[in-house]
């Protein structure tokens, strides 16, 4: 993974002719907090999917659920996908 982002409104019907089967993929939204990485991708090998909640830190889980539908990624999953330590509040 190269990136992450919010999505940042609703989807809308919206026929986009640079997305190959646009008619099958019709709707789009707005992107904010677009963060790319290219330099420094993150790869979902056996180390790292043993580390995500949603696989159930298993090494053997499989990684297609997170690059082929959208889902809700919980919060400490999102850090360690990104390589970030959010800050929590401290109390």
């Amino acid at each position: 993974m190269v990136a992450d982002a919010e999505i940042g409104a609703d989807p809308e019907q919206n026929l986009d002719t640079r997305i190959p089967n646009a008619n099958k993929y019709c709707f789009a939204f707005p992107l904010t907090r677009v963060r790319t990485y290219v330099d420094t991708p993150v790869v979902l090998n056996h180390h790292l999917r043993s580390r995500l909640e949603a696989l159930g830190h298993k090494e053997d889980a499989s990684w297609a659920w997170f690059v082929h539908d959208f889902h809700d990624v919980s919060k400490s999953d999102f850090e360690v996908l990104i390589h970030t330590v959010l800050e929590t509040p401290k109390q």
